[in-house]
């Protein structure tokens, strides 16, 4: 379970759709893609959509990655809250709990 965990990936696309990142649990940037739209956008609002882009793929494969603990653990696992408050500390909340 600890390598699938780790190795767990979500993508995350730009609003606009420039930008899609790869990424997996353990922080990894697996890809990077860019829309030729991204061509328009100046360097320093490039670099915060990607920033941004990146930051949300990390939390989502993050907090995927809990969900799976969860599903093999329980949810009254020390373990899973220990990793659970960590992700939460680094990424904030979990977007699916937002939307409740």
């Amino acid at each position: 379970m600890s390598e699938d965990v780790r190795t767990l990936t979500r993508t995350a696309h730009s609003p606009g759709g420039e930008v899609s990142i790869t990424a997996q649990a353990s922080g990894v940037v697996e890809r990077v893609e860019l829309s030729p739209r991204a061509r328009e956008w100046d360097v320093a609002a490039l670099s915060r959509l990607l920033t941004d882009t990146i930051r949300e793929a990390q939390r989502s494969a993050s907090y995927a990655a809990v969900e799976r603990m969860t599903e093999s653990l329980g949810d009254g696992s020390p373990l899973v809250a220990d990793i659970r408050g960590r992700v939460a500390a680094q990424y904030g909340t979990d977007p699916r709990t937002e939307l409740r």
